[in-house]
């Protein structure tokens, strides 16, 4: 009699999993909705407070890893932002571009230091705007809103733009992003969504025009563009990143960093998978960095 009431359990349990894989697109809209109105939520939980400054710790000439720890006044959840900052006297910029992988492909398939994922991008998995890859324009048109922002890399010089008067001839690398979060040291005018909490990814150029690659991981938490523009604009006396621009890469579950150290690897996988990431490479690597055509 048990076992026939077991067997009836596995049937129950394996129709159940049928349904959820068959529904998933459904039940992932769903939980996603859920998901926005919590981290809608927790903005009202009060300021960040810090639980663990860090400190910039090298791992070779010219490449610092970091990690913070932040709170909220009223939220028993915490928030790690994990960085890494770059000179590009010592360090090179290139983009992967190709068939949609999680971080650990690209960090155990390329020769990167360290990575994060790049700007949005459409149901193909094509790059969302203006993108230029090895000196080569995949696609020309370019949105011009207040708020959009261009990285590029132009005669071994990074830098963010705003999307306004771009002009991509001279540069060897272009992809856009949304929304600017730092313009010329100063934060950006950021729309009604700038108070909604989620996963960030982000980029910064800061007063020395170094690089820094940021993103957040934590338990039901995150940060809002108004949080992100504030710290990565303050100076570095009063806990921020004095930086010059700062452009908000895709978020969500799109957010994914990676740094690799001598004896480890840190990684913060995202649940999707993306198609765009930005590596850092040594100065001295010259080849091709492999990716999988379209």
């Amino acid at each position: 009699m048990f076992q026939g009431k077991r067997k009836l359990w596995w049937i129950a349990l394996l129709l159940l999993l049928l349904v959820a894989w068959w529904q998933r697109s459904t039940i992932r809209t769903v939980l996603r909705w859920v998901e926005k109105r919590y981290f809608a939520y927790i903005a009202d939980n009060g300021p960040l407070i810090y639980v663990q400054r860090g400190r910039w710790d090298m791992i070779q000439q010219g490449l610092w890893v970091r990690s913070i720890v932040y709170k909220r006044k009223h939220h028993w959840s915490k928030i790690r932002l994990f960085l890494v900052r770059m000179d590009p006297k010592y360090m090179q910029l290139k983009v992967w571009w190709g068939k949609p992988k999680r971080i650990r492909w690209i960090m155990r398939n390329t020769p990167a230091l360290a990575a994060i994922n790049g700007g949005p991008f459409d149901p193909s998995y094509r790059p969302w705007g203006q993108f230029k890859q090895a000196g080569r324009l995949f696609q020309k048109h370019l949105f011009r809103r207040d708020s959009d922002g261009v990285f590029y890399i132009r005669s071994n010089r990074i830098g963010i733009a705003t999307a306004q008067g771009w002009k991509h001839k001279g540069s060897t690398t272009v992809f856009q992003s949304s929304p600017l979060l730092v313009v010329r040291g100063q934060r950006a005018r950021l729309s009604r969504s700038k108070w909604r909490v989620d996963r960030r990814s982000a980029l910064c150029i800061d007063q020395k025009g170094r690089l820094l690659m940021m993103t957040t991981d934590g338990l039901f938490n995150g940060l809002s563009y108004y949080e992100l523009s504030l710290l990565m604009a303050a100076p570095s006396k009063r806990g921020g990143f004095h930086c010059k621009w700062g452009l908000n890469l895709d978020g969500g579950s799109s957010s994914q960093w990676a740094v690799r150290q001598k004896k480890q690897m840190t990684v913060i996988s995202g649940i999707e998978k993306t198609p765009l990431y930005l590596l850092i490479l040594p100065r001295r690597y010259h080849n091709h960095v492999p990716s999988i055509e379209k």
